[in-house]
């Protein structure tokens, strides 16, 4: 049986042809004046997806990604962590079958499912600055 490993960090860098994580780690690192192999840092990546990864001494120690892109913090479209029994809470208030809860999960969810209008962070803090703010968010 192969070994699973957490080693992540998500995401792709705009103009840098380099993993993302060791973008992030060496932007960090070079201001705070330590060499990157002697670094301790959270690095967060917030974007469509998202994701923080403990980094020490220049290696992933931690990360909050798991075996799929559902785990962690709440992302665009994506639902993040779950209480695993509120899957099951899914299915059986709303009848959902397997490739419906997975379509929702994945691509109905996180900051779109929260909000109810859009699952771009800048869509909502431009729609909470005017004054049609409460058609911003979904009503409880």
């Amino acid at each position: 049986m192969g070994r699973l490993n957490r080693t992540g960090c998500a995401g792709t860098p705009v103009r840098l042809p380099r993993a993302s994580c060791s973008w992030a780690l060496e932007g960090t690192a070079q201001p705070l004046g330590r060499p990157v192999d002697n670094s301790k840092v959270v690095l967060v990546h917030m974007g469509g997806g998202c994701s923080a990864c403990v980094v020490r001494n220049g290696r992933s120690v931690d990360t909050t990604m798991g075996l799929t892109p559902l785990e962690g913090p709440a992302m665009s479209r994506r639902s993040g962590s779950l209480d695993p029994s509120a899957l099951l809470w899914l299915q059986r208030r709303h009848g959902l079958s397997m490739d419906e809860l997975d379509d929702t999960l994945h691509r109905h969810s996180g900051l779109l499912g929260l909000s109810g209008t859009s699952g771009d962070g800048r869509d909502l803090v431009r729609c909470r600055a005017t004054a049609v703010a409460p058609a911003c968010t979904r009503q409880f």
